[in-house]
Parts: C-alpha cells; sequence; structure tokens
C-alpha cells in the first residue's frame, strides 16, 4: 500500500493549488471562489524513485452556522481523508495570519493522532510580524513556508513528508497503482441523477458527497478501485446543464473537466433518471462520446421509482437514436444496488471489444463476403475494395484500401460500419473506418 498525504485547511487556503503542483495535473478546480472542493480528491505524487498517494479536500468549517446537510457531508469526506492519511498536511493562509477557524481546526486534527506538517501558503504576500509567534502557538512545531502559486519551497516541503514516511522502510518499494492498466470509467449525465450515489453503492461507503440538490460535484473526482484481479479507475463529473444555464466561471470549468474526462477514459457511463427519460442533452452526450470514440453505457438510474416495460422503452429508443446499435443499456437502483453488480460485466465486455485483436485475415474474408453479397451494386458504383487491416484500438479503426472512394455516401459508410459491427460482435464501442486509395 502506498503512504497517504492529505491536505487539509480552510476553504481557498491554497489546498486545490498544491494538489495540482505535487502530482503535475490539473484535475482540481482552482478558483477564488469559497468551497470549490467538496469531494476528495485523489492523485499520485513522485519524489525521485518513490511515490506515494496524496488527497485534496474540502475547507474545513467548524461553526454552529454552518451545519447544512451539504458541510457536514464534506466534513464526513475529511474525516474520511485523514483517518486514510499516514501525514496530514495543514495548510494556514499568509494573506490573513492565523485566524480563529484554523485554532480550531488544529484541536480538531489532534483528536486523530497523525503526523501534522504545519504549512504556510502564499508567503509571496506580505508578512505580519506577529504571525510567527501565533503560528507557534498551535504546538505542530516549526512551519514550511511555501508559495503554492510560484512553486517555492516545494521540494523542502516535499522531503520534509518523505522523511516522515521513509521511517518506515515497508512504504519503500512499493508498486504503484497502475493507472496506465486500468480500466478508466467516466460517470457522466446531468445534475442529480445519482452519479455520486453509483460510486458511493460500488464503494460501499459514502465516498462522494451525495446532496438531493444539482450541482453537488463540482470537479471531477477520480477513485482507483480493485474489484477481484480488476482494477478500475472512476471518474465522478459534475452534472451538465445546458450552456445558457451555466452562468458560473466554476461551473464552466466543471464542463470543461467533465469533456476532458470523457476524453481521459476507455468507458463513459451515461446516467439518466428513469423518471424523467431521455433528453434531447442526453442525446447529445451521447453522439459527443460517440464521436471522441469512447465505449457508451446508457445507464437508466432509480429504476425502483418506475414500472415501464424496459422491452418496450428500448425499442422506441432505437427510433430516437441513430448509434443505437453501439450502445449498451441498462437499468440499475444504486439506492437498493440494483443491477449495479452487473455494470461490471458490461463495462468489461465494452472495454475488451474496444480492445479486441481482430486479424487481418479474418477482416478481409468478411470483406470479400461483403463484396460478394453486394457485387451488382459495388460494380455499378465502380467501387473497389483491395484489402482491409486494423489501425488502431480504443477505438477500433479499419482501414480499407481501394479506388473510387469518392462515390462513397455517408449511408454506404454507415452500413459498412454496421456490417463489421454485427459480424464481429462488438458492442459498447464504436468503430471507424478509413478509406485509402490504392
Amino acid at each position: 500500500m502506498l503512504p497517504v498525504v492529505s491536505l487539509v485547511g480552510r476553504p481557498n487556503v491554497g489546498k486545490s493549488t498544491l494538489f495540482n503542483l505535487l502530482t503535475c495535473s490539473f484535475n482540481a478546480i482552482v478558483l477564488d471562489v469559497f468551497g470549490t472542493t467538496r469531494d476528495r480528491q485523489y492523485g499520485i505524487g513522485i519524489i525521485g524513485n518513490f511515490s506515494y498517494l496524496l488527497i485534496d479536500t474540502g475547507g474545513i468549517v467548524i461553526e454552529n452556522d454552518s451545519k447544512t446537510d451539504i458541510f457536514v457531508n464534506v466534513l464526513y469526506q475529511i474525516e474520511e481523508a485523514i483517518k486514510e492519511s499516514n501525514i496530514v498536511l495543514f495548510i494556514i493562509d499568509l494573506k490573513f495570519g492565523l485566524l480563529e477557524e484554523d485554532i480550531l481546526i488544529s484541536n480538531y486534527l489532534r483528536k486523530f493522532n497523525k503526523n501534522v506538517i504545519l504549512i504556510v501558503n502564499k508567503i509571496d504576500l506580505s508578512i505580519n510580524e506577529n504571525f510567527y509567534l501565533d503560528i507557534y502557538s498551535l504546538g505542530f512545531g516549526h512551519p514550511i513556508l511555501i508559495s503554492a502559486k510560484y512553486n517555492k519551497n516545494i521540494l523542502k516541503l516535499a522531503n520534509k513528508f518523505l522523511s516522515i514516511i521513509s521511517e518506515s522502510k515497508k512504504y519503500f518499494n512499493e508498486q504503484i497503482y497502475d493507472f496506465n492498466k486500468s480500466i478508466k470509467i467516466a460517470v457522466i449525465g446531468k445534475p442529480n441523477v445519482g452519479k455520486s450515489t453509483l460510486i458511493n453503492s460500488i464503494l460501499k461507503k459514502n465516498r462522494l458527497v451525495v446532496f438531493n440538490k444539482p450541482g453537488t460535484t463540482r470537479d471531477s473526482v477520480y477513485i482507483p478501485f480493485k474489484k477481484k484481479k480488476d482494477y478500475y479507475i472512476f471518474v465522478d463529473t459534475a452534472g451538465l446543464r445546458k450552456k445558457k444555464n451555466v452562468l458560473k466561471q466554476i461551473e464552466k470549468f466543471s464542463v470543461i473537466r467533465c469533456i476532458r474526462a470523457i476524453k481521459y477514459c476507455n468507458v463513459v457511463l451515461l446516467l439518466v433518471d428513469i423518471v424523467e427519460g431521455i433528453t434531447e442533452q442526453d442525446i447529445k452526450l451521447m453522439k459527443l462520446v460517440v464521436d471522441i470514440g469512447k465505449c457508451l453505457l446508457l445507464i437508466f438510474s432509480k429504476c425502483d421509482k418506475s414500472k415501464i416495460n424496459r422491452t418496450m422503452y428500448i425499442s422506441k429508443l432505437k427510433y430516437n437514436i441513430p448509434f443505437f446499435n453501439i450502445i449498451i443499456v441498462h437499468f440499475i437502483s444504486s439506492y437498493f444496488n440494483i443491477g449495479v453488480n452487473r455494470l461490471f460485466f458490461y463495462i468489461n465486455l465494452s472495454y475488451d471489444c474496444a480492445n479486441k485483436k481482430i486479424s487481418s485475415y479474418f477482416l478481409n474474408k468478411l470483406l470479400e463476403n461483403l463484396k460478394f453479397k453486394y457485387e451488382t451494386f459495388w460494380n455499378k458504383k465502380k467501387i473497389q475494395f483491395k484489402y482491409i487491416h486494423c489501425g488502431g484500438h480504443n477505438p477500433i479503426v479499419f482501414v480499407i484500401h481501394g479506388n473510387n472512394f469518392d462515390k462513397i455516401i455517408d449511408s454506404h459508410k454507415k452500413y459498412l460500419i454496421n456490417w463489421f459491427i454485427e459480424k464481429l460482435k462488438l458492442v459498447g464501442t464504436p468503430i471507424f473506418v478509413i478509406f485509402k486509395l490504392k
């Protein structure tokens, strides 16, 4: 198991900026807005040959007037992160000095009996003369002064918690959770369709903030997960609204993160509230996923609240979704754990199809059968197919060599694609065909 380091502190003290810096990523949204991070975000940090798991948490608010459901849920996420951690990086904002909230947080951290490293961020700003005296009163020893924004003293900080972890040699030579070999799964959909509830049901604990209000998840949250011998990374995304409703800067960033998550992942789960039904926006999202070339599972959530005839419902969808034949449809109830385990079968099936090894010999036999079946049509159009080979996977790309391909229209191309999908028994994944002149 990798050593775990968590970032805690008041809202907007620079935790997400430091997280992005230490993980060399831009996975966490960084804005000058109170409470931007809500769920805990995981990332891999590397110092030389040494790796560790880093957790970014939501801002701690320990005040009497902050006991709303959402802040209670955020605090639960923070507590879980601290319990997982070997080291806690407690961040204080130099701009405001030591506040009463920082003192409350320091007292809160003591009950966990963890190694706490005190960090003073934003040292590029002016320093209050009494600040250092106040800082030492917290009882966490000498603070490390950094500027996450300008990358000052970050190596000094990393070496500090590395020296603490190195006292336990069992953490060395550990194999990193292999992100490259894991099946990466993006969970997308409109706000409040049950994305976070589904992931919590899979993990069997409240890993993500679940709150019956649209827009609870603001960032894309990356969650490593192992099921038997298979490794997965779930990416819970912010709900996508129509663009005209995306007014705040934070939600614009969330949309960008969601699209980036789709491109990053191998499989996309599009969740639709079965009570609300599928909408034009959902169909546009599906088209986006297919055009990008990702495996697509259409998941109808909250099926415990509906008694529709599923067979008839699916039949109607076929007429509204032109690329329906490459989509896997599944019904679940995350709340009652109905259909959740079966989901992994479809995830693995679509991923395996997208990475299926197909010999050129077999492909050319299929092409010959296609030419023979519609020989009169191809000859009339003077379209000549010479040979075919596989040009890529995830998504599958077929390259067909021949002549007079300028006479192939979209309907011909669609038929070719559907022919290969049917004969190769591909499900859940789009395929692309490229025509090359011989």
